[in-house]
């Protein structure tokens, strides 16, 4: 259950970040309420055993709302400032390859190369003409962005690994935003915040 909390303070502290452009992570202030979640899309009943969705309250800011998923290994959680883009975001976890030969894979390289695959398969475009960035700021790198033939997307990422499990997450506006014909408008996107 801690990793459980842990999970959603990191998410929801993800998309402080990028509402906010900064801000202070003090967990213990940060109330979190899971209720089990019964919504889930038709193709998802796989996922409806560990599954809990619920909020997390931030002092003087309100609430992120969150969707955890559980299972024996690990535990995965997404979040937004709005509660109806959670049914909006693709998010996956994928295991590292094992090693072999002793040659390690680089956990970041290996989840931005499996985001940016699923990216070029759900947009219909070419995995090539994409790339993901994270901006030097002032108190570190910024959040991944993504930029489409060297033009910056408002499609909004999250990235992260931790051991041996590599995790990403993007808000699907496709029905909006994705076909050739309207690449450009893209860019003019307000982003929404999810990690």
């Amino acid at each position: 259950m801690l990793w459980s909390f842990w999970a959603a303070k990191e998410a929801v502290y993800k998309v402080l970040l990028k509402k906010n452009g900064h801000t202070a992570f003090i967990p213990n202030r940060w109330s979190v309420r899971y209720r089990d979640f019964q919504d889930l899309c038709e193709g998802d009943f796989a996922l409806r055993s560990g599954c809990r969705e619920g909020e997390v309250g931030i002092p003087g800011s309100g609430n992120v709302y969150i969707r955890l998923f559980t299972y024996p290994s690990y535990v995965h959680c997404i979040a937004s400032d709005k509660s109806e883009s959670l049914n909006r975001i693709v998010a996956r976890v994928d295991r590292l390859p094992r090693q072999e030969n002793s040659l390690r894979t680089d956990p970041s390289l290996f989840v931005r190369s499996k985001l940016l695959r699923c990216l070029a398969r759900h947009f219909h475009l070419a995995a090539r003409d994409m790339n993901i960035v994270r901006e030097p700021q002032k108190d570190g790198l910024g959040p991944p962005l993504l930029y489409i033939a060297g033009v910056r997307s408002a499609i909004d990422l999250s990235i992260s690994h931790d051991g041996c499990y590599v995790a990403y997450a993007y808000l699907d506006r496709s029905c909006r935003i994705f076909h050739k014909a309207m690449l450009d408008r893209a860019v003019a996107q307000i982003p929404f915040s999810l990690t």
